[in-house]
């Protein structure tokens, strides 16, 4: 049953599994009839929602979004939420177990605190069309039972990406007030510099103010300063790339800049608490460990 958190129902991960007598940690289905729950309910894993058709609300932490096709929806665990959704109802779903979303919430680009604050993303044609594709994928390999578990969080990487490209769009052409449309800069400058660039001078004085002031926009929009969103941007680089790209890691570290492994090595580690080779094997060993224990539930 699910758990209890501020008198408020919280969906576990595991009683969801054993409803639909499932075991991966990933898994996607399509939703087509009208949704409707009153009272909040929490979440113990990660949600994303993509919308094709359907009308309504859906409520997250206390504030009602109206529900539109080609709507990108986010739930992070620990959030609270409700709806009503109706009319045609089409939505492609992706739960993402507690576990293992540390390893899939580094992929996205800006601090999670702001999907948390804007977790509806309205998407341009090609942009749904492309993420629609990539949610069918992840529905087809986790449907498979020898699928895959690394072609499914390449697909979840490259949702990641492109929200965070359809999200740069809308500070490109949204008009911001003064303080909004320099940290919208910053975000971007960061986004298309980090592996050259990782002083916060560096950005300060691109955007013509001072450190202090860059750190003062960045706690307000962003609840952390401005060298801590750089580092953020560079070491969720550094976990792609080191759990995806299967590059040599003095290659990775060539090829984001840094004079050499050492350097590379202790900025991850000092971030982290993982050597790179480390971080590299526990995450292995994570997805290992998830594959025995399907294997064993089958037996």
């Amino acid at each position: 049953m699910g758990g209890k958190k501020d008198q408020h129902e919280i969906e576990l991960y595991k009683d969801f599994q054993e409803r639909r007598n499932l075991h991966e940690d990933v898994i996607s289905f399509t939703v087509n009839y009208p949704l409707y729950a009153q009272e909040p309910k929490g979440l113990d894993f990660f949600s994303l929602l993509l919308f094709e058709s359907g009308s309504g609300t859906h409520t997250i932490d206390g504030v009602a979004y109206k529900i539109e096709p080609k709507q990108l929806h986010f739930l992070y665990p620990g959030q609270l939420h409700s709806w009503n959704i109706y009319g045609d109802v089409k939505i492609h779903v992706v739960f993402v177990s507690g576990k293992i979303f540390s390893r899939f919430g580094n992929y996205f680009v800006y601090p999670i605190e702001y999907y948390k604050n804007n977790p509806i993303v309205n998407l341009g044609k090609e942009c749904y069309s492309n993420i629609f594709r990539e949610v069918l994928g992840i529905k087809n390999e986790v449907r498979i039972k020898e699928g895959l578990r690394e072609i499914v969080f390449s697909r979840l990487r490259i949702i990641a990406m492109l929200v965070g490209r359809e999200i740069r769009k809308t500070f490109e052409d949204k008009k911001y007030g003064k303080n909004d449309a320099t940290i919208a800069r910053f975000t971007l400058l960061v986004n298309s510099n980090f592996r050259q660039q990782r002083k916060v001078q560096f950005y300060a004085s691109t955007l013509m103010i001072t450190a202090n002031y860059l750190n003062i926009l960045c706690n307000k929009h962003l609840g952390m300063t401005a060298k801590a969103f750089i580092a953020q941007e560079i070491i969720n680089e550094m976990k792609s790339e080191l759990l995806i790209s299967k590059k040599p890691i003095k290659q990775i570290a060539s090829e984001m800049n840094f004079i050499d492994l050492s350097t590379f090595s202790t900025y991850f580690k000092t971030h982290t608490g993982y050597s790179p080779s480390d971080y590299v094997m526990f995450n292995k060993e994570l997805v290992d460990r998830s594959d025995d224990e399907i294997i064993e539930s089958e037996t």
